[in-house]
This record gives C-alpha cells, sequence and structure tokens, in this order.
C-alpha cells in the first residue's frame, strides 16, 4: 500500500495547494499551506523514496528500507551533515502525509530545532514549516503551539532577506504565513 502511495500524496498535495479557494474563515487554505510545505521538504528526498519504491517490496519490507534511509540520514545529522539533517525532517513529514496525520513529534521537534538554529542555507522554508507542525492537527489547541507557530512566522519574515531564493521565497512566504496565521486563533 505505501508503495503505491508515493505518487498520489506529491500529486493529491500539488492540486490541492493549487486549487484551494481564498476564504475569510478560520484556518483558511491550511491544507494548501501544508501540503505546499510538506511537498518541498519531501523534494529532498524524493528520489531516494522513489528508488526504494521501484523495488516493489512490498508495505513491509518498503517501510524497513524507508526507516533505514531515516537511520543513515539521522547517522550522517549528527555528526553535522545539514542536508541530511533536512532530509531526515523530510522523510517524517513524507510519514505524515502518506498516513494523513499530523507529523511525529520528533519531525516537530528537528524542524523547529533547524529554523531556530538557522541552519546553513538559512531560509523561510525552515521556520514556516515548523510553524504549520505546530498548528497541524491536535497541536493547534495548544496555546504554547499556536505562540510558537506566530514567533516562526517572524523568524521567517526575517529569514526573507537572507534567503536565497528570491522572489520564490517570498512567495512561499506569502502563501503558507497566510493561513498559518489564520490558524492562531484557538480552535
Amino acid at each position: 500500500m505505501m508503495t503505491k502511495i508515493l505518487p498520489i500524496v506529491c500529486m493529491g498535495a500539488l492540486f490541492l495547494s493549487a486549487t484551494q479557494p481564498s476564504i475569510a474563515e478560520p484556518c483558511a487554505n491550511f491544507d494548501a499551506a501544508r501540503n505546499k510545505a510538506y511537498v518541498l521538504y519531501i523534494r529532498g528526498v524524493l528520489d531516494e523514496i522513489k528508488a526504494i519504491q521501484e523495488k516493489r517490496l512490498g508495505d513491509p519490507a518498503f517501510n524497513a528500507a524507508l526507516t533505514e534511509l531515516g537511520n543513515e540520514y539521522l547517522r550522517r545529522a549528527r555528526v553535522g551533515d545539514v542536508s541530511a539533517y533536512r532530509k531526515l525532517i523530510g522523510i517524517g513529514l513524507f510519514g505524515a502525509l502518506a498516513a494523513h496525520t499530523q507529523p511525529l513529534e520528533t519531525t516537530f521537534k528537528l524542524t523547529c530545532e533547524a529554523a531556530k538554529g538557522k541552519l546553513e542555507p538559512v531560509n523561510v522554508l525552515d521556520p514556516l514549516t515548523c510553524a504549520v507542525i505546530a498548528v497541524d492537527g491536535s497541536r493547534r489547541g495548544d496555546p504554547a503551539n499556536r505562540r510558537l507557530a506566530n514567533e516562526m512566522i517572524e523568524i521567517a519574515r526575517t529569514n526573507l532577506a537572507v534567503d536565497k531564493n528570491g522572489q520564490g521565497a517570498q512567495e512561499v512566504f506569502d502563501s503558507i504565513s497566510q493561513a498559518v496565521v489564520s490558524c492562531l486563533s484557538p480552535p
């Protein structure tokens, strides 16, 4: 089952992010912003996930191979490999999208640590993704998570000045931050 989910998750997330109407209600366009933030991270591990999927291992073996890939990224991240650190987050976000659930607490912590630690290259995606996770699912009910999301939006705004993606970073910031801000009031 998991091996058939990858194309559906990626295409569905991109479709949702492109087709959500703009409405003025709590958490307006949140699903589109969530999908956009998560898919941007997942792109960093997409080739590796596809390679595992192409082996047609079946669900248990696919999951085991994905876990081993995550363990490899974890080992590399522990010795300072920033790319591996972000790929580890990407695997966690892939799992959340595939399972239609909020990311695990570990992924949440890793993402927010990346944003607060300003991993190189500094960008808007790290804090925006932390903000999205903070108000994703049941986490939105926690006032501390809503405050964290607001803090991360401000960090992302500051990071706009140094993000090497220029106008692309501004577009990502605009689309994701607006949706997160609409979720900052209590549910």
